[in-house]
């Protein structure tokens, strides 16, 4: 149990609450300003696509590593000093690379293998543990929503800053604002005071608390189809309007979860967000006017937000009580496992037929969940 001094807050907006939710949104723009730019660069040096697909693949595998000490580590050590640490061995790594220029394949592996693992530690502590502890019981959900609201905000802030820094100064530059970022994620988290907590009993070196739901595997491969399909669509997209018009989007998907599905029917978020993907999806296909562009790369933004805020919900009230913290990391395991896994397939492909890949899988993923997903969540919800 914590100890006396621990803070209580009555409103959930807290200075401590802002500082870990902008922490939140620094570390993955840290993350999302380099990957999707990185395959321009290794394969401009190279020209091998499957070292485009092997760093992906190795960053994926990164993101699983460390969560099956995640609960350990954290009863283990102060829970803030081990998402600081992941922060740190994720700065390292972007700036070991930014200051040796190293371009070689089997370097870069490595060294997303390694920016998998940090990211994965520092994320995951944060979301299963720092946010939920920073606020009352029953504002828990709400912290959960907001802070991934804004982390997901970083999936167009982070590629529009490393794009726009690529195209004006080079790749070397992308590398020093990834890292400008995870300053001030490591700034902002560590301005917040964590009270002293007793580790538990027989807490075990690894476990999947804090790791992954087993009884979400339903829920996280389908939500995976949703972010593959996403990953696919980034995969073909070097604009930084794209990235400007799908933060408009990602807005819009806020507004409307506010005034629009306040009160609609279960299915209506997951119907939408994925229709909007289709449609988004037909119109980079078929229609090349600047007004179809700008309306498609909106609704990218609007449908992944929208579909992303109704599966961490999902998932929520699929955990039993002290689950909480499981179910988060599992849907950020979820949301980074579709996006790598897709943009390493898209860069095997060419841009048309990942599109129309990308296509197919929000069609099943919209099939799956009505007749499949839904009625089985239906059953299996506990809260």
């Amino acid at each position: 149990m914590d100890t006396q001094n621990t803070p209580i807050h009555f409103k959930l907006w807290h200075r401590s609450f802002w500082y870990l939710a902008i922490a939140n949104f620094f570390l993955a723009a840290s993350v999302y300003a380099l990957l999707p730019v990185l395959p321009f660069t290794l394969h401009a040096h190279h020209g091998e696509l499957m070292a485009v697909v092997y760093v992906f693949w190795a960053y994926c595998l990164g993101i699983y590593l460390p969560g099956p000490s995640i609960s350990w580590l954290v009863q283990r050590f102060r829970r803030n000093y081990v998402c600081l640490f992941g922060i740190l061995l994720l700065a390292g790594v972007i700036g070991f690379f930014a200051l040796t220029h190293n371009r070689l394949p089997i370097f870069l592996v490595l060294g997303a293998l390694l920016l998998g693992i940090a990211y994965g530690l520092a994320k995951m502590t944060i979301v299963s543990t720092l946010i939920i502890d920073t606020c009352e019981s029953f504002q828990r959900t709400e912290a959960n929503h907001s802070s991934d609201w804004l982390g997901r905000l970083a999936l167009a802030v982070g590629p529009f800053a490393g794009f726009w820094t690529y195209y004006k100064f080079g790749f070397g530059y992308v590398e020093f604002v990834s890292l400008a970022f995870a300053a001030l994620a490591f700034l902002f988290l560590s301005r917040v005071h964590f009270p002293f907590k007793a580790p538990g009993e027989d807490v075990h070196h690894m476990c999947l608390d804090r790791f992954f739901l087993p009884q979400g595997t339903k829920l996280f491969f389908n939500f995976m189809l949703a972010t593959l399909s996403m990953g696919l669509i980034i995969s073909t997209q070097q604009s930084c309007h794209f990235y400007l018009f799908m933060l408009a989007g990602f807005l819009l998907a806020i507004i409307s979860e506010k005034y629009v599905f306040a009160n609609a029917n279960l299915k209506s978020e997951t119907f939408v967000g994925c229709f909007v993907l289709v449609a988004a999806l037909l119109l980079m296909l078929f229609r090349q006017e600047r007004a179809a562009t700008v309306i498609a790369d909106a609704f990218c933004g609007y449908g992944i937000g929208i579909l992303g805020s109704r599966f961490l919900l999902f998932f929520i009230k699929l955990a039993h009580h002290c689950e909480r913290g499981t179910s988060q990391s599992t849907f950020f395991l979820s949301w980074e496992t579709g996006m790598a896994l897709g943009m390493a397939l898209g860069w095997s492909l060419a841009s048309r037929e990942a599109l129309i890949v990308a296509l197919c899988l929000i069609v099943a993923a919209l099939v799956i969940y009505n007749f499949l997903v839904h009625p089985w969540y239906l059953t299996h919800k506990n809260r």
